[in-house]
């Protein structure tokens, strides 16, 4: 069996739970929340399916043929817990395979950069049609925001002054090419997603992530009296439109409010230096809830829906579900979201619905002694929930703290010997006792944006 690492926590003793409320007694509530505790802590299958995710398949980039296999084993894996599966579809306008990536001074001090890797869907600098190499070259400038006066010059940004993913306009049009400040030093490299487009559509030019330390270096450089050149050689594979797996299963619920969904997400997909240890975190914690819930010894008052989104690096999140499933999203009462990282969980961010918090804090009291006691009203930092709640589905962001593995995401770090089993046991235990009541008490209301 693949093993997660060694490391460990002292794990919490499984105690009796009291206090519960929802439209279930506590005489109800109390065994189904120690068995799943008890079902977790006695439980190595998280791991093992991180060490499936990660050592077996590799990285999961959308499009990708280890993306294709593992969204196969992940329905293989849901079926086996006598769930209502299946394989849906997002549609890529184009499939992408990485080259190679030159970023190269010209002046003031010519030098070859390294560790610089494209952005995924980069536009790459060759001729598409014959294949001809055609580096960039140009002044370099630097932006710490939208530009329109960057014609034909090469930008320079760091990725906190302009947000990546999907984008009506890009923030750099007419540059030649984009440099992109990754924030990681140059010893792990570091992709990421700067598209600025929708549906794996490319930016109009080329988008590569430098080091920190280099991008730090081009920055001094910009800053003198002398003219900053760069040249820029990306290539890439561009294919036809591709269709990218995502996977939905339901655990049944039983009762007057068995056709109410509550939404429990997470990403299997990864970008593709590393081995997407971050994602598969996730996507390791969503199996292991939805096993857990699966022998509860009860079925749920609401159907508990659980979802793998399959092109989250590109920055579409649930969009797709959202687009596939609009006619019966007004069946979707609440949800939850596991964000990329793997550290341990610590709360429950409510994306500032104030009028949630009273509910938060029922879901969350059987598992306040596992250290999830921040319920708060932080946005979080993934993007994932965001096309849901925009259509008024009350869907919120499971919070963890921030572990080696969400610092490396994206990077040649990016792998499992970062993640503790104990976590991953913890995560999974939350998830599944959560889920469980929010099935089981009061629907928060819809989300007014």
């Amino acid at each position: 069996m693949l093993r997660v690492a060694r490391r460990t926590r002292c794990l919490p003793t499984v105690l009796a739970l009291t206090g519960w409320a929802g439209s279930l007694s506590a005489q109800d509530l109390d065994p189904i929340a120690e068995r799943i505790r008890s079902n977790a802590f006695a439980s190595q299958q998280a791991a093992a399916t991180l060490g499936t995710l990660t050592d077996g398949f590799g990285h999961r980039l959308p499009g990708s043929e280890a993306h294709r296999a593992a969204a196969a084993w992940l329905v293989d894996r849901l079926n086996r817990y006598r769930l209502k599966v299946r394989e849906e579809t997002i549609e890529l306008a184009q499939g992408w395979q990485r080259g190679r990536a030159v970023v190269e001074i010209i002046e003031p001090a010519p030098r070859r950069l390294p560790a610089c890797f494209a952005s995924v869907w980069s536009l790459p600098t060759h001729d598409l049609e014959t294949g001809e190499a055609r580096p960039v070259a140009g002044e370099l400038v630097l932006a710490d925001g939208p530009r329109d006066d960057v014609d034909g010059r090469i930008v320079l940004v760091d990725t906190s002054a302009v947000p990546f993913g999907a984008r009506a306009e890009h923030p750099f049009p007419g540059a030649a090419a984009v440099l992109v400040d990754s924030g990681r030093p140059w010893a792990v490299g570091a992709t990421g997603c700067a598209t600025w487009a929708a549906s794996g559509i490319p930016a109009p030019m080329p988008t590569v992530f430098l080091p920190h330390t280099e991008a730090t270096r081009l920055r001094r450089f910009a800053g003198g009296d002398t003219e900053v050149r760069i040249a820029i050689d990306v290539a890439a594979t561009l294919g036809e439109a591709v269709a990218i797996p995502e996977v939905v299963a339901d655990l049944p619920g039983e009762g007057e409010h068995a056709d109410e969904i509550v939404w429990i997400a997470a990403p299997f997909d990864s970008f593709d230096l590393g081995d997407g240890a971050a994602t598969g975190a996730a996507t390791a914690t969503l199996l292991e809830a939805a096993r857990l819930l699966s022998i509860a010894g009860k079925k749920p008052a609401r159907t508990i829906r659980f979802v793998l989104l399959g092109a989250s690096c590109l920055g579409l999140g649930s969009a797709g579900y959202a687009a596939r499933h609009a006619e019966e999203l007004d069946r979707h009462v609440t949800g939850l979201v596991i964000p990329a990282g793997g550290g341990a969980p610590r709360g429950l961010g409510l994306a500032l619905q104030t009028e949630t918090l009273p509910l938060a804090e029922q879901w969350f009291a059987p598992v306040t002694d596992l250290g999830l006691t921040d319920v708060g009203f932080r946005t979080g930092e993934t993007d994932l929930p965001v096309a849901m709640q925009d259509l008024g589905v009350p869907v919120f962001e499971f919070l963890i703290s921030g572990a080696e593995v969400a610092l490396v995401e994206g990077t040649r770090a990016d792998t499992l010997d970062r993640v503790l089993a104990d976590d991953l046991r913890i995560a999974a235990c939350a998830v599944a006792t959560v889920a469980w009541r929010m099935a089981a008490g009061e629907a928060p209301g819809r989300f007014q944006r």
